[in-house]
């Protein structure tokens, strides 16, 4: 049989025996962006494991893994979320399987978060998916990129030339602002402009 644990948070539990963290025997056992943390015993299983994108306290071999604290917000009172600044923050795969095609949409950030909850910014995330960051998109939508618009309004122009549209642009500007001082009364136009 097989056993998939996705997003799963498993942290300061005993079970007085082996297994604290993960004891499933005679199954493949699937971990991916989970947290096993501050387990009593090991999180040892006598099955094969496959883990990816979590952090597991001590350390474990597999793509994406971590092994620093998480930072739990208050793990004494019950509270397991993320603090701002955890190594958890954005360190998952929205790719559960490995297929190439993403499996998680709904989570904050340029990908998921590891374990069960996911760290919501109240900073707020700049272009580049980072909470509380800095980083702005140019006139051509490229996040950090430099790109500014010049006099003509023209994104990355040079500004010396602009080509205005005489209709478009100068005689609107004209008829709402000249024609009750010419006497006219929608029906003045100019004739040339240079």
């Amino acid at each position: 049989s097989n056993l998939t644990l996705t997003n799963v948070t498993i942290a300061d539990n005993a079970t007085g025996d082996t297994g604290d963290g993960i004891y499933y025997p005679e199954a493949n056992v699937t971990v991916v962006n989970c947290i096993l943390w501050n387990e009593i015993n090991d999180n040892s299983t006598s099955s094969p494991l496959n883990i990816q994108y979590s952090n597991i306290q001590g350390g474990f071999e597999g793509e994406g893994n971590i092994s620093a604290d998480p930072l739990f917000t208050g793990p004494d009172n019950g509270d397991y979320t993320l603090q701002a600044g955890s190594p958890c923050i954005d360190a998952g795969t929205a790719d559960t399987d490995g297929d190439g095609t993403d499996d998680i949409t709904d989570y904050f950030g340029p990908t998921p978060d590891m374990g069960a909850y996911e760290y919501e910014c109240d900073e707020g995330y700049d272009c580049a998916g980072e909470c509380g960051g800095n980083a702005v998109a140019d006139c051509a939508g490229e996040c950090g990129g430099t790109a500014v618009e010049d006099a003509c309004g023209v994104c990355g122009g040079s500004g010396s030339t602009c080509n205005i549209s005489y209709f478009e642009t100068i005689q609107p500007i004209f008829t709402a602002n000249c024609t009750g001082c010419h006497g006219g009364s929608g029906g003045l136009y100019l004739t040339s402009y240079t």
